[in-house]
């Protein structure tokens, strides 16, 4: 058999080329062609061992031009007009920024988007969308490429990149079957349209299949296939886990003392996130969170760190630990890429701390799947209001979020002095909360930690040749 894998990112480095599944794949003596966007000088660390079946190939260059740009924005906000979600109306809401010019793109999409809200008008702008990528020179580029590798399926780390347009058509013009993965929690209720129609979808839970489903109502169950998420894999690996005492030397900090971790988002959504973290450590200071805990703070991946200088300037007691990504184009995050030993600190600073906070992040489902107490601010510290509602009313509220706080699995403190009794409650009692923890596990990951790697295969196996699997019962 052969594979071909889009990873256009470093979050589908981390799910598919990490890990165990290049080699599951590969046992069996299948060919893997690997199309990517990272820096040729990570294919030696990701293909150890595997030379002999891995081919590694860069990602040809998607030029957007103005016709393809406005037709994908019509789509994306007729798309959101008919699903509506609580997230995909606040989208709809926010005035668009940039130059003039994007300004106008914007709200011309917007008023297409508004009067095609219904599922035929949907579905007339996604042909119009195919049609411009079946025009491209990507596409026939794909074409002659696909023509030569000749793989048995297609498969996409990602569902919503307009570069991954041209080569999943191109595949299926060759009759190739093709797929891909819902990565995130909230794509679906929160992101656009997918930008193309994948033969087959990965998904991971019961959850997610109802919801796919509901927004893209020409699909079958047929076209879907329930793995879990490979991103939490590394987790059921105790042979990561080092000792308490081993890892608090490593990070410098005091192991007889608590430690919290302050897990980062990203700007775009937290503008204003160095004043909770600022906030945290004022409140460490003053001694008003018992068991003097030390602070370690994780950025997100592809943030831009430098919001929170200084702060780290003010508070140099603060554990500053970015994550082990490479970032080849600099201020470009979007290229980044995560390295092994990322995956290795990052399970072992969930296995050994006492508590988590964060503002609606999915490291509240990291921290629960290793049974850690999370905090969520829902106060506000700026004025005007970055989104302008409450925090409370805002992400709190959004469909992929909402039961996290409805199922007791967090505290969402209401204010400064709420956050401090929650931790100091926390840090009393780790178990508090820990049946609703359970319950956010079980809704979201449909498979059983250290099972999703091998349900991927399992699926990619089945699309690849699915007379065999009929076979084979």
């Amino acid at each position: 058999m052969k594979y071909v894998f889009l990873i256009p990112d470093g979050f589908g480095v981390r799910n598919f080329v990490l890990g165990s599944l290049l080699s599951s794949l590969s046992s069996d003596g299948n060919e893997i062609h690997i199309f990517h966007d990272f820096s040729d000088e990570l294919t030696s660390t990701y293909g150890s061992g595997l030379d002999n079946y891995i081919h590694w190939h860069h990602l040809l260059p998607f030029r957007d031009t103005f016709a393809s740009n406005f037709t994908r924005q019509s789509l994306a906000f007729a798309h959101m007009q008919q699903v509506r979600t609580v997230s995909m109306q606040a989208t709809l809401r926010k005035p668009p920024t940039g130059s003039q010019r994007r300004k106008l793109l914007m709200r011309t999409a917007k008023l297409i988007g508004y009067a095609s809200n219904r599922i035929n008008k949907v579905e007339f702008l996604n042909r119009q969308q195919l049609r411009l990528f079946r025009k491209s020179g990507l596409y026939k580029q794909y074409l002659q490429l696909f023509s030569e590798i000749k793989p048995d399926v297609v498969f996409s780390s990602h569902q919503w990149y307009p570069l991954l347009g041209a080569p999943i058509l191109a595949a299926q013009e060759l009759g190739i079957p093709t797929a891909t993965f819902i990565f995130s929690w909230d794509n679906l209720t929160s992101k656009g349209r997918v930008v193309a129609p994948f033969d087959h979808y990965l998904l991971w839970s019961e959850l997610m299949q109802d919801e796919l489903l509901r927004f893209y109502p020409l699909l079958t169950k047929a076209n879907v296939h329930i793995v879990g998420t490979p991103q939490f894999e590394a987790y059921a690996d105790k042979s990561l886990l080092l000792s308490r005492e081993q890892f608090f030397a490593n990070i410098k900090a005091d192991g007889s003392r608590p430690l919290i971790c302050y897990s980062g988002g990203h700007e775009s959504t937290h503008p204003d996130e160095d004043k909770y973290l600022r906030l945290l450590m004022i409140l460490v200071r003053e001694e008003r969170i018992k068991g003097n805990p030390q602070i370690i703070f994780r950025p997100a991946p592809t943030d831009r760190v430098e919001r929170f200088d200084r702060v780290r300037a003010d508070y140099p007691e603060l554990l500053y630990y970015p994550p082990l990504w490479c970032y080849p184009r600099e201020n470009e995050t979007f290229y980044a890429s995560p390295l092994p030993e990322d995956i290795h600190f990052l399970t072992n600073l969930l296995y050994h701390c006492d508590l988590n906070i964060n503002l609606c992040s999915t490291m509240t489902i990291d921290f629960a799947l290793f049974d850690k107490p999370v905090i969520n601010p829902a106060f506000d510290l700026s004025n005007p209001l970055p989104h302008g509602l409450p925090l409370r009313d805002y992400y709190y509220q959004f469909d992929h979020y909402r039961p996290v706080v409805e199922l007791g699995s967090v505290r969402a403190s209401a204010s400064p002095d709420e956050m401090v009794d929650d931790i100091n409650r926390y840090l009393a009692q780790p178990d508090l909360d820990c049946e609703g923890r359970q319950e956010l596990v079980r809704l979201q990951i449909g498979i059983p930690l250290g099972y999703s790697t091998q349900r991927v295969v399992q699926a990619l196996k089945a699309i690849a040749d699915p007379q065999s699997t009929i076979q084979g019962g």
